[in-house]
């Protein structure tokens, strides 16, 4: 019965491995699309102050609408690349609270397993 108990604890230690490594995966790519976001959003910043300087020279009605889109539009942009950053963030957060907990589920099966082999080489070594 013990040796039953040992392998289905040594299953479930792998499946916990298995996970972790999954979860250590995504949570890669996540700080990899973290920090893609993060340079973007300085580019957005840097194109934004570019182009929010004040013109040495008057300006056509038609040049004022362009400055105008291209204006709202690098503000929209920088909006949700904010907004695409928070959910990145709270996705990296829930990812990461995952891989704690499988991490140790996985060490608490394997504590488990270890003492369950004393057990049994204890009772071997009584009988």
């Amino acid at each position: 019965m013990t040796a039953r108990k040992i392998r289905i604890m040594s299953l479930m230690a792998k499946q916990e491995q298995r996970e972790v490594g999954q979860l250590a995966s995504q949570l890669g790519d996540l700080r990899s699309r973290e920090l893609q976001q993060f340079d973007m959003l300085d580019r957005l910043n840097r194109i934004l102050e570019q182009t929010g300087t004040a013109p040495r020279e008057a300006m056509t009605p038609g040049q004022l609408r362009t400055r105008h889109f291209i204006g709202s539009t690098l503000v929209q942009q920088l909006e949700d690349m904010r907004g695409r950053m928070a959910e990145t963030q709270v996705q990296k957060q829930e990812v990461e609270a995952d891989l704690t907990h499988h991490h140790q589920r996985g060490r608490i099966l394997s504590d488990r397993i270890d003492q369950t082999r004393r057990e049994v080489n204890q009772m071997v070594a009584r009988g």
